[in-house]
């Protein structure tokens, strides 16, 4: 019985640090804009500049003809982050 309780407020504590960052992540926005086929919104450009390259590094995106592209990778990665948002409440 303990550890049902200890078990469920992990849980609780997990997705309330998941919402945290989820809501926070930059980089997440970025990401989630170049899925749905957007390029990033100006007012982001200076703020995102510098994460554009963590996209690269993790194979998350990549640059073809001069346009940042998602991969494969990193649409599962938007498609599952998407998901553990609405599991955490986490509006757009």
């Amino acid at each position: 019985m303990a550890l049902g309780v200890l078990g469920g407020a992990l849980l609780l504590v997990g997705l309330i640090g998941l919402r945290v960052i989820a809501r926070r992540s930059v980089s997440l926005r970025v990401l989630r804009e170049i899925a749905a086929g957007c390029n990033p919104r100006p007012l982001f450009d200076e703020a995102i500049a510098a994460r554009v390259p963590e996209l690269f590094a993790f194979g998350l995106a990549w640059e073809r003809r001069g346009c940042v592209e998602v991969t494969p990778f990193g649409r599962r990665v938007a498609r599952a982050t998407r998901w553990m948002r609405a599991i955490a409440g986490v509006r757009r």
